[in-house]
């Protein structure tokens, strides 16, 4: 799927960010792309959701928190930029799906 047609599929009301950090997805579409403004995606920022089948976070983002996917158990596939230092140990717990992890 294009990073456009990704685009058009989220709104910035599905996100709750703050200073630079992705504190809750609250939307419910299966392909995320995240919005540039993003730095860090926090702790728990998509825990529980269950139906997230990819996500592609933009070259900026520095730090994926703690449990930050917990239980997303369809994320198959998820698109990370050379700009990310830090993945913290437990930031993809339960997610058993994935298939694809690009960096």
């Amino acid at each position: 799927m294009k990073k456009e047609e990704v685009k058009n599929m989220n709104s910035q009301n599905d996100f709750v960010i703050e200073n630079g950090v992705l504190i809750k997805y609250k939307g419910s579409t299966s392909n995320v792309f995240i919005l540039d403004n993003v730095k860090i995606i926090g702790d728990c920022a998509f825990m529980g959701c269950e139906y997230l089948a990819s996500v592609v976070l933009p070259e900026g983002v520095i730090s994926i928190g703690n449990y930050a996917f917990l239980g997303c158990t369809g994320l198959t596939r998820i698109t990370i930029p050379n700009s990310v230092a830090s993945i913290v140990e437990y930031a993809f717990y339960t997610c058993s799906g994935r298939t694809s992890v690009t960096i």
